[in-house]
């Protein structure tokens, strides 16, 4: 298991929208978007405040693979606080 943080607040309800095939997403049950990445085999949990949790790994460069995979995908889903518009 391992758990980071990045720097911004993710936009949960768009990344489950758009990813649906890969996401389960149910804020009432659960606050966390769950990623099920197949390559490699890894469960990440996405929280709206960045933080990220990632298990199921086998070694330590799996779960580097599936951040660097993620990674993108997650800053397609940033929110924009009110402070950076400004």
């Amino acid at each position: 298991m391992a758990k980071c943080k990045v720097d911004f607040p993710v936009r949960l309800e768009d990344l489950a929208t758009t990813h649906n095939e890969f996401v389960s997403f149910e804020p009432e049950i659960f606050p966390g978007l769950i990623y099920r990445m197949t390559v490699p085999r890894v469960t990440i949990f996405v929280f709206v405040t960045g933080t990220v949790l990632l298990v199921g790994a086998k070694t330590r460069s799996e779960i580097h693979r599936a951040f660097d995979l993620l990674y993108p995908v997650l800053l397609q889903f940033r929110k924009v606080v009110d402070a950076e518009l400004q």
